[in-house]
């Protein structure tokens, strides 16, 4: 009997901490870019959220929002997406232009900004011309995600 109890208290312990596990990937900002866009950080690229601003709760979700992320494992990142140099978004004429103006709106400190010279640069928009624009500095080991939705 003793060792029904401990093995049901084991089984109680697996659920409890897989649970726990599911809860911080949902309730992490990755979760809901994929959502959004169909893309997140690489797990293995180990990465922490260092910093997040955006332009606040809005009835039809639009506004913008920056999260930026620390990556150990920097090949990881290197391999995510196809990086490229600068080029131009829907309303912008570079991609560095654009996030300006967007992390501008939400009042962004400077040292929390991307140094643009320094990055590459992923991007998407969806038809009613939300965009996303990901930077990636490999130096750093740091990820700026800036989106911003219609």
């Amino acid at each position: 009997m003793k060792k029904m109890k401990i093995i049901i208290g084991i089984v109680v312990l697996i659920i409890v901490v897989e649970i726990a596990m599911i809860w911080h990937r949902r309730s992490d900002y990755n979760f809901i870019m994929t959502f959004n866009w169909g893309i997140a950080l690489p797990y293995k690229s180990h990465y922490t959220e260092t910093y997040e601003a955006d332009s606040g709760p809005s009835f039809h979700g639009d506004g913008t929002r920056y999260h930026v992320y620390y990556c150990e494992n920097a090949e990881a990142i290197d391999n995510w997406q196809l990086w490229r140099a600068e080029s131009k978004s829907i309303h912008y004429e570079s991609y560095s232009i654009a996030v300006s103006k967007w992390l501008d709106e939400i009042d962004v400190p400077s040292e929390k900004r991307p140094e643009y010279s320094e990055c590459v640069f992923w991007y998407n928009a969806h038809m009613d011309t939300s965009e996303i624009i990901v930077l990636w500095n490999r130096t750093e080991k740091t990820v700026y995600v800036v989106e911003h939705f219609i």
